[in-house]
């Protein structure tokens, strides 16, 4: 119930959240979502890479994983599901970050490219 290679990135998530919870990722190509209450996995999400970063997107839900194939999902923290999925990169995704007010995702790479997303494409899938 825990990584099984290196832990590339760790998050907490927002202080609004209604439970507390953590985020890691791993070149074992696992997203981690922990609840802190328990220190137990409550979800392990699985990817198609590994995992090099991640964030939590605003106050929301939704966290953010960029993979070493150069992807970067959304995943809902609380149902531990897959909701939207963005490419773009042609090699590993190194960082991402989000906008103030959670209308733009901005990921960069290895492959010497920062791509910006509108988190609206995922957003209009789950509402």
């Amino acid at each position: 119930n825990s990584h099984t290679d290196s832990v590339e990135c760790v998050k907490f998530s927002p202080s609004s959240a209604t439970i507390p919870l953590a985020a890691t990722g791993g070149m074992d190509k696992k997203l981690i979502i922990w609840d802190l209450q328990h220190s137990t996995p409550r979800f392990i999400c699985e990817h198609e890479e590994g995992v090099t970063s991640l964030t939590w997107i605003g106050t929301s839900k939704y966290l953010a994983t960029g993979c070493a194939n150069g992807t970067v999902s959304i995943w809902d923290s609380l149902l531990g599901n897959c909701v939207h999925t963005y490419h773009g990169h042609q090699d590993a995704v190194q960082a991402i970050s989000v906008s103030t007010n959670t209308d733009f995702i901005v990921s960069v790479s290895v492959d010497n490219t920062a791509r910006v997303f509108e988190s609206s494409e995922f957003q209009n899938k789950v509402t």
